[in-house]
């Protein structure tokens, strides 16, 4: 009899262990946005976030981010990360939370060419 309690004991630990891991549980994304072009050139304050959600954060002065993801967005299948700079095109890459708790995605943005326009285009003038 003592020993049936024993075993119903752990058993029951090990089930509220599991349920309290899974609960609890969070996913962390790190890594560094550089320029495509200039061979790892950080990206200070460069934007990275969720698609669909508010959750998201900026990266440092030296281009590195951490973002940590909750219990609820761990149950999806697919998440999207976005990251976008001024006058870059804005990046997208795809992971499944479940593969695994810590990734480390290093993401090189693409600088857009500037538009300049000539001083002589056609444009209303000032009066």
């Amino acid at each position: 009899m003592r020993l049936e309690l024993n075993k119903c004991r752990i058993l029951f630990s090990l089930l509220a262990f599991i349920i309290f891991e899974s609960t609890f549980a969070q996913t962390v994304v790190t890594g560094h946005v550089y320029e495509d072009d200039s061979g790892k050139e950080p990206i200070p304050m460069a934007t990275i976030w969720i698609k669909g959600t508010k959750i998201g954060c900026i990266s440092d002065s030296l281009g590195y981010y951490s973002l940590v993801i909750n219990s609820v967005m761990d149950t999806a299948r697919s998440i999207s990360l976005f990251y976008s700079y001024v006058n870059h095109e804005v990046r997208q890459i795809s992971f499944s939370p479940k593969a695994k708790r810590f990734w480390t995605m290093d993401v090189a943005l693409k600088a857009i060419p500037s538009c300049n326009y000539p001083e002589s285009q056609n444009l209303p003038k000032k009066k």
